[in-house]
């Protein structure tokens, strides 16, 4: 089907699909990262004998600070969504304008939320290899 064949309803529930599909990963995203970090804490002691000494605790530091980087990246991007999306309540111009300003940092705080999990996951993968 074309684009040009498509009604106003066909394309709002198509975008309204694809909202709903960026704010459930935004979440997903949190979720995980806030499952690592709270079960990295509360089975540390199972990971590491008592009376031993952990390897590379480095790892875990870094670890434990970029999963919660990304926490606090997905928060901000939420609200940004919401920022961004309330600006369609404004005129054509000023709407416009709120949301060029916003785009900017959406994509930042995106960009954070990712790459602060995906590294600090990482990390927290190297820790628990390193202390099997």
């Amino acid at each position: 089907m074309s684009n040009h064949n498509r009604n106003l309803d066909q394309i709002q529930k198509d975008i309204e699909f694809a909202n709903s599909y960026r704010m459930e990963a935004i979440k997903h995203l949190m979720s995980i990262a806030a499952g690592i970090f709270v079960f990295s804490i509360a089975f540390m002691k199972d990971i590491i004998p008592s009376g031993s000494v952990a390897e590379s605790k480095w790892a875990l530091g870094w670890s434990w600070c970029l999963l919660l980087f990304s926490l606090l990246a997905g928060i901000a991007l939420m609200k940004l969504w919401d920022k961004f999306y309330a600006s369609y309540r404004k005129s054509n111009e000023e709407g416009l304008k709120r949301r060029q300003s916003i785009n900017p940092y959406r994509k930042v705080f995106e960009f954070i939320q990712i790459s602060s999990f995906f590294v600090g996951a990482g990390l927290m993968a190297i820790f628990a290899i390193s202390n099997l």
